[in-house]
């Protein structure tokens, strides 16, 4: 299938996010940023934490999101002091951490038609998924989809340097 050229027309780009968005799951806000994806036919209900373009899993259902949304609420942390900072953070107990150790450990193979996509764009979301960054290991990222290229580049993918 030969590739496209990246759009120059705005009402082109607009098409297309439109298309990719009339497809993708909806998301059903829960507060602030957080987000439910509403597709009937996933295992898992997910939530998302959705900040611009930087997603990640927050939850992949509704039990594992409110741990993690209300951990200091229902005392689930654990004051970590911290010297280079000098200062006390909170920290998952060891309870809530197992449990979300053991929610990643069973994420690989898991999906989020469209969203994951966005998702693993960004180095912080491969985690949602039990994988590692390839950033961390100097992999060559590939992305999911072929993206547009600008018009007279040749056919190799953007590579974007590691932060």
């Amino acid at each position: 299938m030969p590739q496209r050229k990246r759009p120059v027309a705005d009402e082109e780009k607009a098409h297309i996010l439109r298309d990719w968005l009339s497809k993708a799951p909806r998301l059903v806000p829960l507060t602030s940023h957080r987000f439910l994806v509403s597709e009937p036919h996933l295992t898992d209900r997910p939530v998302l934490s959705v900040y611009g373009s930087d997603i990640i899993v927050y939850g992949w259902d509704m039990r594992v999101y409110l741990l993690n949304e209300l951990q200091e609420e229902l005392e689930l942390t654990e004051a970590v002091y911290d010297e280079e900072f000098e200062f006390f953070f909170p920290e998952a107990c060891k309870e809530l951490a197992d449990i979300n150790k053991a929610v990643y450990e069973n994420a690989p193979g898991k999906d989020i038609p469209y969203w994951k996509e966005m998702i693993l764009f960004w180095s912080s979301g491969w985690g949602s998924f039990g994988m590692r960054s390839p950033n961390d290991t100097d992999e060559r990222i590939q992305p999911i989809t072929k993206t547009y290229l600008p018009e007279g580049n040749e056919d190799n993918q953007k590579q974007f340097p590691n932060f």
